[in-house]
């Protein structure tokens, strides 16, 4: 809204990795990376409310021989 002169308080997001999330065309985030709350999936969440609350879309299953936590 103003550019990023100011920035909200911080809060919790679903997962982590390297280019963070994105946006899309209809304003919501979608972010795939590495669970860092509880089992350490590698999944695919998105949030409709810039952030604030987000829903997992899908579990990325490892291939045979890896596992998620490498």
């Amino acid at each position: 809204i103003d550019g990023g002169a100011t920035w909200s308080n911080r809060y919790r997001v679903p997962c982590n990795s390297p280019h963070g999330p994105i946006a899309l065309e209809d304003g919501r985030l979608l972010y795939a990376g590495k669970a860092i709350w509880g089992d350490e999936s590698v999944g695919v969440w998105h949030s409709s409310d810039d952030g604030m609350t987000w829903n997992q879309l899908s579990i990325i299953e490892p291939r045979p021989g890896d596992k998620a936590s490498d």
